[in-house]
């Protein structure tokens, strides 16, 4: 069952850069928000947006920190501070048709409290006790 829903689900390769260029937002301040679309004259099959990590993560800084898909061309490279190279997963038709017939397992755990598939709980969260879990949380 996991193979078929997996096996349906195509990737697609991100560049997410890291900066502190703040022309990639919108020209008024007050209308920053945590995921800034950007809408190009040209499309390129790829997500371009910029997170704006200071409000996602409430970073307290002056300097607005950012990461910025697939628009590293329109990123100052003086103001970049990593550049990382992702995959991600691809929710077209096939692979939401995948998951369909087994729409009633998903269900069935979340009537029960549950927050992941039933049938993969990854090793680490295996091992600790629901109070262990709850006093790492930050």
């Amino acid at each position: 069952m996991k193979r078929q829903i997996l096996s349906a689900i195509t990737y697609q390769p991100n560049r997410a850069t890291l900066h502190t260029h703040v022309g990639l937002l919108p020209r008024n301040r007050r209308a920053w928000a945590s995921w800034n679309h950007h809408r190009l004259q040209t499309d390129t099959g790829q997500a371009t947006l910029t997170y704006h990590l200071n409000q996602l993560q409430t970073i307290s800084s002056r300097t607005p920190v950012l990461v910025t898909l697939n628009r590293d061309d329109a990123i100052d490279p003086e103001l970049v501070l990593a550049r990382i190279d992702y995959a991600h997963p691809v929710l077209d038709r096939a692979a939401v048709a995948a998951q369909q017939p087994h729409a009633g397992i998903y269900a069935q755990a979340a009537r029960l409290g549950l927050r992941e598939a039933p049938f993969y709980t990854h090793p680490a969260r295996r091992s600790l006790r629901p109070s262990a879990v709850r006093r790492a949380r930050c």
